[in-house]
């Protein structure tokens, strides 16, 4: 019997053929697949099945028996990813192995705004401003910021989340930039600049912006002007004019004194520029009101209270709080200040200085008085002290996860700053007042009570999902600019408003343009559960005009509008003074309008009345009234019988010891049928001026024979009564001497 065998089949070995690589970014990582092959067998065409049995990173790929190689558990850093395996055909018959490599690249972290932005010297020493984006497009790995030039590297300081400071400052006006890199955690970069624009600040004058002193004493008045340094930075002063600017001198750092005194009564003004080596730039005026020797004009000067009027502290703090001293703007020389209405909690020196007897409990606290200077000059004062519980500080700690949150103060509940911590491949799911979970709990944007100071620990969740980010767009509903629209996945504060409308103020933001639906506040804290749009809400804004009585008295009701109207009538008075006009600067600088002027009430206002002195007539002894002969018709010569009646003039000013003589002539040329006749009343007018100064040059020479000096006359001529009927022209054809 003849066995027949059938000869084995011999096993061969399946070559690798298709992709043994593959290149992909780290933000489309996540989703890279490839195909193995070959997926039938080239030597029997069976079937080929892989598995994954190896390599370097074989944790972060999967691979189906076709062969289908995918990513799990991306994104991937920049960088190469090996994984191995072996393949087989159904027969199990032929085998082999396989290797795939993935080459993950880099993405460029592009930056977006700000690049740029402005402020001024004396806001440059506190500004800041945050560099975006502080997570990566599409991965959210959190982004980590490095300075590493610039032209003005040395002026900024970075943090590695991207918050950008200014060092050093305050700046000098001009354009300061500063560079850098960007990284994250999968190996993405890219660069960033900054440029910060500085601009010139105002130098606001303080007081005093005006001073009182009396006639006598006008000689040595000086004040120093204010303030004396901006920012830390000496000012320095130029008077460049002022109605009365030749009556002062002002040195540079600021003293301003009396030249080519005394002064006589009534109000002098000088004005002027001021700088600083920042480039900053002011102007400022000084008002010196001078009165008569014996002390104030006519009712005394009303002092004025300026700073300070009320202050803040908290329940803790107020038993060490000061403040003061008080200050008045028209004082002249020191000030005594009296209390009238006693405070059992505030205590006020004579000198102004104001401490408290605490400690106290949370309210407020008035205390009020009298204050009178130097010159007998009064008025009243009173300080308001606020008193409150102090902050409670709540700090917020990442627990594993990234970035940075600024500590909160409050000291009364509200709602917690929405989280904007990040860890990757994790959810955040709430705070705790303790690491391990444990402790008193709070949702992202709860109300904490600010009873206590704690630390909030972020608990996370891990997860594989992606979570699903939300878009609000911002709509200006009438309104003008740009608020970029908002994307994120969970509770988040929204970004502040950036629309503005003229004649409008911004409310809020509404679900609904005409405000039926949901409200939220100006950076209101979102869910970002849902997309929506935000329509900003606007309410016609109203201003307020406010009276000041600058020195007066009386009250006047503020008055409020939304469009242009007239303003009420002055209801202050000032004794010794007559209202003027109001203007928009105690001083008299600034915006004038005169009494019931039409306001346009397009911003809110103080008004300051302004104030003249009432003309203080001295009336002088007469002691004789002389009527000399009359003239020649139409002649201003002297005839013999008016010499011989100035010459006795003259002997009664040396026996009356007589200083002053005012001549007053008359022509007696016109009549009813001639005094509308212009050429006729100037002609008359001038024959008067001319009988009155013949008579001055007669009586000089008998004054100057009888040995008299330091005499002083005076001549004008009079168009009173010199209308007469023909017949009596000549009674009005004389000179008027009154001697004092």
């Amino acid at each position: 019997m003849t066995i027949a065998f059938a000869p084995s089949a011999s096993a061969a070995t399946i070559t690798q053929t298709g992709d043994a690589t593959g290149t992909t970014t780290t933000t489309a990582s996540t989703a890279f697949t490839d195909q193995l092959g070959p997926t039938t067998d080239p030597n029997n065409s069976n079937a080929v099945t892989f598995l994954a049995t190896g390599g370097a990173n074989e944790a972060d790929f999967s691979v189906s028996p076709s062969g289908a190689v995918s990513v799990v558990g991306g994104p991937l850093a920049a960088g190469g990813y090996t994984v191995t395996g072996t393949d087989s055909d159904s027969s199990l018959v032929d085998s082999g192995i396989w290797s795939y490599t993935l080459t993950v690249n880099g993405v460029n972290i592009a930056q977006t705004a700000p690049a740029s932005a402005a402020t001024t010297t004396s806001g440059s020493t506190t500004f800041s401003d945050q560099l975006e984006p502080t997570t990566a497009p599409t991965t959210n790995s959190p982004v980590s910021y490095l300075i590493t030039g610039g032209a003005n590297e040395a002026d900024f300081s970075v943090t590695s989340a991207g918050l950008l400071s200014v060092v050093g400052g305050p700046l000098a006006v001009g354009p300061y930039t500063v560079t850098g890199m960007t990284s994250d955690l999968l190996d993405d970069a890219g660069t960033w600049t900054f440029t910060l624009t500085v601009g010139a600040g105002t130098i606001t004058q303080t007081a005093p912006t005006s001073g009182n002193t009396t006639v006598a004493n006008s000689t040595l008045f000086s004040a120093q002007l204010e303030p004396t340094t901006n920012s830390g930075h000496a000012v320095s002063y130029l008077a460049t004019g002022g109605a009365n600017e030749a009556d002062f001198a002002v040195t540079s750092a600021g003293v301003l004194s009396v030249v080519n005194g005394p002064l006589g009564v009534g109000d002098y003004t000088v004005t002027g520029t001021d700088s600083d080596t920042l480039s900053n730039a002011g102007t400022w005026t000084f008002t010196l009101d001078v009165v008569t020797s014996g002390g104030s004009p006519p009712g005394g000067v009303t002092l004025k209270q300026s700073a300070p009027t009320s202050g803040t502290t908290t329940t803790t703090a107020s038993s060490t709080f000061t403040a003061g001293p008080l200050s008045v703007s028209n004082a002249t020389g020191a000030v005594t200040f009296t209390t009238t209405a006693t405070s059992p909690a505030l205590s006020v020196s004579p000198s102004g200085a104001i401490t408290t007897t605490g400690p106290l409990t949370v309210g407020s606290y008035l205390v009020s008085g009298t204050d009178s200077d130097t010159s007998g000059d009064t008025g009243t004062w009173s300080y308001t002290l606020n008193v409150t519980l102090p902050d409670v500080v709540v700090t917020f700690e990442a627990n594993g996860g990234t970035g940075s949150m600024t500590p909160e103060s409050n000291n009364g509940p509200s709602a917690l700053t929405p989280n904007t911590f990040t860890w990757a491949k994790h959810a955040f799911t709430k705070w705790t007042t303790a690491a391990n979970g444990s402790g008193s709990s709070y949702a992202n944007g709860a109300t904490y009570p600010f009873s206590a100071a704690t630390t909030l620990y972020a608990q996370w969740v891990a997860t594989t999902h992606p979570a699903i980010k939300h878009t609000v767009t911002f709509n200006a509903n009438g309104g003008r600019g740009v608020t970029a629209a908002q994307t994120n996945s969970v509770l988040a504060t929204l970004t502040t408003n950036g629309f503005t409308r003229s004649g409008y103020t911004f409310k809020g933001w509404n679900t609904s343009a005409n405000g039926s639906g949901t409200s939220y506040d100006n950076r209101a804290a979102y869910s970002f559960k849902r997309s929506t749009t935000l329509y900003a809400q606007w309410s016609v804004r109203s201003y307020k005009v406010t009276f000041d009585a600058n020195g007066g008295s009386g009250s006047m009701t503020p008055e409020s509008k939304k469009t242009a109207g007239r303003l009420s009538s002055n209801g202050f008075t000032r004794s010794g003074y007559t209202f003027r006009k109001w203007t928009t600067a105690a001083n008299g600088s600034g915006d004038s309008y005169a009494n019931n002027a039409v306001y346009r009430f397009t911003k809110s206002v103080t008004l300051y009345a302004q104030w003249t002195p009432k003309k203080v007539v001295v009336v002088v002894p007469v002691h004789a009234v002389v009527t000399l002969a009359p003239f020649t018709n139409k002649s201003d010569a002297l005839s013999p019988a008016l010499e011989s009646q100035i010459t006795a003039l003259a002997a009664l000013v040396k026996v009356d010891h007589d200083t002053k003589v005012a001549l007053v002539g008359f022509s007696g040329d016109l009549t009813t049928a001639n005094e509308s006749n212009e050429e006729a009343w100037s002609a008359s007018l001038t024959l008067a001026i001319n009988r009155a100064q013949a008579v001055k040059t007669y009586l000089a020479q008998q004054l100057d024979a009888l040995g008299l000096s330091g005499y002083l006359i005076t001549t004008s001529g009079s168009t009173k009564a010199l209308v007469v009927a023909s017949a009596n022209q000549p009674q009005n054809r004389k000179v008027v001497a009154s001697i004092s």
